[in-house]
This record gives C-alpha cells, sequence and structure tokens, in this order.
C-alpha cells in the first residue's frame, strides 16, 4: 500500500504545470500619440496605464512550452507619433499580453487569435480580430471621433451604446450627432452593444 501511495504522489507532482515567466517592457510614448500594437495569438488586455508618457509590455509566453519562451521577440519603434510594437512568437506558441497605455491615445490593433479587451482607454480605436471574443469600453464619447471594432469569428459586446445582436455578417454602426462613430462588424458570432 506505501509503494501504490508513493507512485500516487510522484504522478501528481509530475502534472503541475510550471510557473509562466512574465517578461516586462517599458517605452516611450510621444505626448499625444498612438499605438498600433499586434500579436499573432494570446489573450491581450489593453487598460489605462499611470504613467502619462511611457507604455508598459507585459507578456508571457504559454507556460507549456518552455523551450520557446526564448524565441519571443518584441519589435518596437516609433514613426511620427506613432509608437509600433509588434510581439513576435513561433507559430506554435501563444504569448498573452497586458498592456499599460496613456490615456486619452489612439489604438489600432491587430490580433489573430485570443481574445482582446480594452478598458478604460479613451480616444479613437481600430480593434482587429480574426478569431475570439472582444469586449471593449469605448471611453469617454466625447474624446472619440472614430470607433471601428471587427471580428471575423467570435462575439463584439461595445458599451455604452444601445444594444444589438449580431448575425452572419453582421455590420452595426452608429454617428452621433458628429461627435463620434461607431463600426462593429463580426462575421460569424453576436454584436453586443450594451445600453447607455
Amino acid at each position: 500500500m506505501k509503494r501504490i501511495g508513493l507512485i500516487a504522489a510522484g504522478f501528481a507532482i509530475s502534472v503541475i504545470p510550471t510557473l509562466a515567466a512574465t517578461h516586462t517592457q517599458v517605452f516611450e510614448c510621444p505626448a499625444g500619440g498612438s499605438l498600433w500594437f499586434g500579436l499573432r495569438a494570446g489573450d491581450v488586455r489593453i487598460t489605462r496605464g499611470a504613467d502619462p508618457e511611457h507604455i508598459v509590455l507585459r507578456y508571457t509566453p504559454d507556460p507549456k512550452k518552455p523551450d520557446e519562451e526564448n524565441k519571443v521577440q518584441i519589435r518596437s519603434y516609433v514613426r511620427g507619433s506613432q509608437v509600433r510594437l509588434e510581439v513576435k512568437a513561433p507559430v506554435s506558441l501563444s504569448v498573452d499580453a497586458e498592456v499599460q497605455v496613456p490615456s486619452p491615445i489612439s489604438l489600432e490593433v491587430h490580433l489573430t487569435g485570443g481574445d482582446l479587451t480594452v478598458e478604460g482607454v479613451d480616444g479613437d480605436k481600430s480593434l482587429q480580430l480574426l478569431a475570439g471574443d472582444l469586449k471593449v469600453d469605448i471611453g469617454t464619447l466625447q474624446k472619440v471621433r472614430d470607433a471601428e471594432v471587427s471580428v471575423r469569428v467570435g462575439d463584439v459586446e461595445v458599451p455604452p451604446i444601445g444594444e444589438v445582436r449580431g448575425w452572419l455578417g453582421h455590420t452595426w454602426r452608429y454617428q452621433g450627432n458628429g461627435q463620434y462613430r461607431l463600426y462593429a462588424h463580426t462575421s460569424f458570432g453576436d454584436a453586443s452593444l450594451l445600453a447607455k
């Protein structure tokens, strides 16, 4: 009986996943600048940061593939007032990212697969997701001229505008008194724009 107990305990220890290493990088952001962010696969959360002059990127590669962690590359450069950040990783490796940005800031995000959440960030937005769910708080509408969110396969939730449920190829648009425009599109999934 003791032998069986030891085998079972050894098996339990062997299935405990290793902790994922989280990496942090900080980038200067010009006043009144914008951010272009790209990631192939993984979950992305973009929030308002406390630092008005810097963008903070924290990323965590898939802990089940520790041998590929050192293959993740962060490409960054500034073009005019736009900061461009791209997380490059092998096709077999997903990377989760949290990005803290100054607010207001114009955002352009491209994500191939995973969930994208944007919270508490004022400014124009262009958010494109191929497969996954997108949840975005548009921000203070007085500070938004344009917001465009697009998901090919998945759901879109954009509060606080009005309510609509999408269908195949559904596009929903709102233009309010010339102050802001919202375009939400999903090919396969629901678009939910919650009442103000």
